[in-house]
């Protein structure tokens, strides 16, 4: 679990995405959020990687608040970043929302990624899910609940 510090830095981070975009916590105030990023996306393109990181730093504990706040989610500190833990599944919204705001990121929307993150939960349940990616660490891992296994037995 994460620090109590951190827990209260994500927060007042969140608050602050709150009255920039004049939002809530709610599915509707992330689709908010992502529509002003798509509309300025040039702008948020052309920034450096300091300045994306930032703004990922502030959107993302937005996002992680949001998950916290109606999934019933903690922080928690991941070997592959920090991430937001429901259940068994953890999430990574920072690095979401860094993906969202690099050259290609029109095509991540982060109100899926939300959305997704319940019913990704859901479904890990059942055992489907992955976290091994050819590109690179997913966003969503659910690796501690499945069974290590060899490739070629995918139907087991």
């Amino acid at each position: 679990m994460a620090s109590k510090e951190l827990t209260e830095s994500a927060e007042l981070l969140a608050q602050g995405v709150c009255e920039v975009f004049a939002v809530d916590y709610t599915l509707d105030g992330v689709k908010a959020v992502e529509q002003q990023i798509n509309k300025n996306r040039k702008r948020y393109e052309q920034m450096t990687d300091q300045e994306k990181r930032n703004v990922s730093y502030k959107i993302g504990s937005y996002l992680g608040v949001c998950m916290i706040r109606n999934y019933g989610a903690v922080w928690e500190k991941h070997e592959m970043g920090l991430a937001v833990k429901l259940g068994k599944t953890h999430a990574f919204p920072l690095q979401k929302v860094m993906k969202f705001l690099g050259k290609d990121g029109v095509y991540d929307s982060i109100s899926s990624f939300y959305e997704f993150a319940l019913r990704f939960e859901e479904l890990s349940k059942t055992g489907i899910g992955s976290s091994q990616s050819k590109s690179g660490p997913v966003i969503i891992d659910t690796s501690s609940e499945l069974k290590k296994k060899p490739w070629w037995k995918f139907w087991r």
